[in-house]
């Protein structure tokens, strides 16, 4: 885990700032393009960091897991402890690895990574595993940068360009982008 991972607030700091607040105003519209076509559902967020998508999801069965305890610790403050139900045993957020998510088969209508899977050692791994639990999982990931920024990614986040790791082989994918900065990924199983 990188060190940044550890510094929840300095982290959001430096994800707003480093991409002028693109990150945030995409991750909006995409959630409300997305809600269009699943008005209301049970949805989990692998990687959820620091929580920004929950508010989003008012009204939906929304779950979320991160490895990092410090980033879950921060998400925390945009939960509901009255309203939150719990889920096979498990909390809305939960600590939990991307590769073996602590869920049934089939469980949540959709599973999202929203700016993760470059995060992630074994994207492929994990894609496999969020088919595991969801009907369909959703990627929102940075179209690949100019190298200077992919190295400075790469440095304080421990990203790297998924499309170069060729983890969609043989998957049914609709892909689209949003506002040439971003990449939407639908996955289906086959």
């Amino acid at each position: 885990m990188k060190w940044l991972y550890r510094h929840p607030r300095l982290y959001n700091l430096l994800d707003s700032v480093l991409n002028f607040g693109l990150s945030d105003l995409a991750r909006v519209e995409f959630v409300r393009s997305l809600k269009k076509v699943l008005p209301q559902g049970k949805v989990l967020e692998v990687g959820i960091g620091t929580g920004k998508s929950i508010p989003l999801f008012k009204g939906d069965e929304f779950f979320g897991v991160d490895n990092s305890i410090s980033m879950l610790l921060l998400a925390k403050k945009y939960t509901n402890p009255v309203r939150d139900k719990s889920l096979n045993g498990t909390n809305k957020l939960c600590v939990a690895s991307a590769y073996k998510l602590p869920f049934k088969n089939h469980v949540f209508d959709i599973v999202l990574f929203i700016y993760t899977l470059r995060t992630i050692e074994k994207p492929r791994l994990a894609l496999d595993e969020a088919l595991r639990v969801g009907s369909e999982t959703i990627v929102l990931e940075f179209k690949p940068l100019p190298k200077v920024f992919e190295w400075l990614g790469k440095k304080l986040f421990g990203s790297h360009n998924i499309n170069a790791a060729g983890i969609f082989h043989g998957l049914n994918i609709d892909h689209s982008s949003y506002i040439n900065q971003f990449d939407i990924y639908r996955i289906k199983k086959m």
